[in-house]
């Protein structure tokens, strides 16, 4: 008797008890298999799925949020694959010849990128194209200053730029203002921005200050509510709102990381070590990752002080962060538009290194880093590169073991 003579029921019974090497090999063994596995997908490789770096199925990490395509679970085991092993293919767009960092934001259908003082809105494409290059719209114009930060919540996109104006968009209508008086350029380069519902931060290289957004005869206007001094390089409002998460730009004490109280604006100093933060983000309500001048990623717990530090081999400051919502967390480089891979569950060591070509770029920092669990998305001084993962054809770019000279 054929395997293939049995029922389905049967099948199924006799494929539980097969490892995930031999379920991936017997998928490539025929087209009636192959179908087989499509129809009940759930029952052979969810379990297989679960906690996978840049893909897991637990809890559905808010990248896969993110993701334009629908993923079967089998295609999340092929998927963690690549990001583990790096077989992805690299796409390059949006060239420019005058040298300027850019911030990039992921959505589902929309890629969010800012051109010196412009935010341009790409429509994301299921196809090889990835990115409708034609942007579907334009906020500000790219001769304004340039934009050093922007977030998006609901309809509401809040930005800042380095001549200290922040400007709101929302619904179609633009609103701009001037929120920084001091005179220079340096003095007046808003380094960040936040928002929750209808609270706004900035943080400039002078303070961190906190505004409401109010109404004046159907105008936009931001009302200072609180201001803390200090140069604070990155921040962002935890989940719930109530505490600011902020990184300092320079403190000799290395005490960079701190922590502000929105109702009562106390300020705690966190015991990471660390003499300055370039990124963060929240992990969870009580759990925060910062990206570091001293080239750590550190996992710190506001509750215990406990802390979990991993280490760039290279010895290079971190410019840029995004997380999977689950274990995996991306880096972007001070140099060459490096990424790093890392699994949360991994003490120390990072999983994977991406080199994307040097093409036009050269030494170019990874100024801003987005992802789903296809795409990563990373803006460099010149253009932006697309690592896309879902590319079984590719060859490995294998760096994982790159320090191993035994």
């Amino acid at each position: 008797m054929n395997l293939l003579d049995l029922n389905e029921h049967t099948l199924l019974i006799i494929f539980v008890f097969c490892s995930l090497a031999d379920l991936q090999n017997l998928y490539l063994t025929c087209k009636k298999l192959q179908e087989f596995f499509v129809r009940f997908d759930r029952h052979l490789f969810k379990g297989h799925s679960f906690d996978l770096v840049m893909t897991g199925s637990r809890n559905s990490g808010k990248i896969h949020q993110n993701t334009l395509h629908d993923l079967t679970y089998l295609k999340r085991i092929k998927l963690s694959h690549n990001w583990r092993y790096g077989k992805y293919d690299e796409k390059i767009l949006f060239k420019h010849n005058v040298m300027y960092p850019s911030q990039v934001l992921l959505e589902k259908d929309l890629f969010h990128m800012t051109h010196g003082g412009q935010l341009r809105i790409h429509r994301r494409l299921k196809s090889k194209k990835l990115v409708k290059e034609q942007a579907h719209e334009l906020i500000g114009k790219s001769r304004d200053g340039d934009i050093t930060g922007f977030v998006k919540e609901g309809n509401t996109i809040f930005g800042g730029r380095d001549n200290g104006y922040a400007f709101i968009y929302e619904d179609g209508e633009y609103f701009e203002e001037r929120i920084s008086d001091h005179i220079g350029q340096r003095r007046a380069f808003i380094n960040a921005v936040d928002i929750h519902a209808e609270t706004f931060l900035t943080a400039s290289m002078t303070s961190m200050k906190i505004w409401h957004k109010i109404y004046e005869l159907d105008m936009v206007s931001l009302e200072l509510q609180v201001e803390n001094d200090g140069i604070f390089k990155c921040m962002k409002l935890s989940p719930n709102g109530d505490e600011c998460l902020a990184g300092k730009y320079s403190d000799r004490l290395k005490e960079a990381l701190r922590l502000f109280d929105m109702e009562t604006n106390t300020e705690r100093i966190l015991s990471s070590p660390t003499s300055s933060v370039y990124s963060l983000l929240w992990k969870d309500d009580n759990t925060v990752l910062t990206a570091n001048y001293d080239s750590t990623l550190r996992l710190f717990d506001i509750r215990s002080n406990d802390e979990q530090v991993w280490m760039d081999p290279y010895d290079s400051s971190i410019y840029s962060l995004d997380y999977d919502g689950q274990y995996g967390v991306l880096c972007g480089m001070m140099y060459h538009c490096r990424v790093n891979l890392f699994d949360l569950r991994m003490a120390k060591k990072f999983v994977q290194v991406y080199f994307p070509s040097l093409q036009n770029v050269r030494g170019s920092p990874a100024y801003s880093i987005a992802c789903d669990s296809t795409q990563l998305f990373i803006a460099t001084d010149h253009n932006l590169r697309i690592l896309n993962f879902d590319a079984d054809w590719a060859n490995a770019k294998d760096y994982c073991d790159i320090f191993n000279f035994g």
